[in-house]
């Protein structure tokens, strides 16, 4: 009678995910899409064992729009050499499908490790255009200092960043730079008539000059504030320069 149960028992468990998976299969697909990219950008744990747990999810998980929203945060992105073949495709796919916090990374390591600046400066537009807020940071930064036309474009992206709490995308940009060697600096170009044309005094009230402490909180002007930043973020790079005299 026991072993009769327990086989009524496993074939009923079996007749339920039957019915979950029919039910699954009877929404739209672009619903359960946006759900699993949901997922994927919060945990890629979770992800994975909504894969496993059903056949249909685990098929329509190959979405480009999943690769596009799935968090970098469980990865270890540098350095590159202790990478598996999967973690490489995986990332290589977040590529292709246009993840942005992959595209930035990728724009950090070519751009100031590799001094391959075109490839990086693409892959930091590439990820700015999508909205992410470290990658317009670095990427405004990198306007400002290239000079001309660009500068004026890299100062209103950069201003624009002002509703952001700014401390925030700061810590993390100081992360990714410790985990990595510069090797090529942007070079700041300050000129003169920036700071005597200046008839405020935002830049007296710095709190000590303390980058992570500073915040879109403190009243500041574009300028100042564009200044302020540029300065901050060539300390930074600096600090991690792999050929400092």
């Amino acid at each position: 009678m026991a072993v009769g149960r327990r086989s009524k028992s496993f074939k009923q468990r079996a007749k339920g995910r039957k019915k979950v998976g029919a039910c699954i299969e009877s929404l739209p697909k672009e619903v359960i899409i946006t759900v699993l990219a949901l997922v994927a950008s919060k945990s890629l744990t979770d992800l994975i064992n909504a894969k496993l747990s059903c056949k249909y999810l685990l098929q329509i998980s190959d979405d480009d729009f999943i690769f596009e929203k799935a968090s970098m945060d469980k990865f270890s992105i540098f350095p590159w050499w202790n990478m598996t073949k999967q973690v490489s495709r995986f990332l290589k796919r977040c590529e292709e499908s246009g993840n942005p916090e992959w595209l930035y990374i990728l724009g950090l390591y070519e751009y100031f490790s590799m001094s391959k600046t075109s490839h990086g400066l693409n892959y930091l537009k590439r990820a700015a255009d999508k909205g992410h807020v470290e990658s317009s940071y670095v990427y405004s930064i990198i306007l400002i200092c290239s000079g001309g036309e660009l500068k004026q474009h890299g100062l209103k992206l950069l201003a624009s960043l002002k509703r952001f709490r700014t401390r925030e995308f700061r810590m993390k940009i100081r992360e990714n730079f410790r985990r990595m060697w510069t090797r090529n600096m942007i070079t700041i170009n300050i000129e003169a008539e920036d700071l005597s044309s200046r008839g405020c005094d935002c830049l007296k009230n710095w709190n000590g000059g303390r980058w992570e402490g500073e915040d879109a909180a403190v009243p500041c002007c574009d300028s100042c504030f564009c200044h302020r930043e540029v300065m901050f973020f060539s300390e930074v790079i600096w600090s991690h320069y792999l050929f400092k005299q």
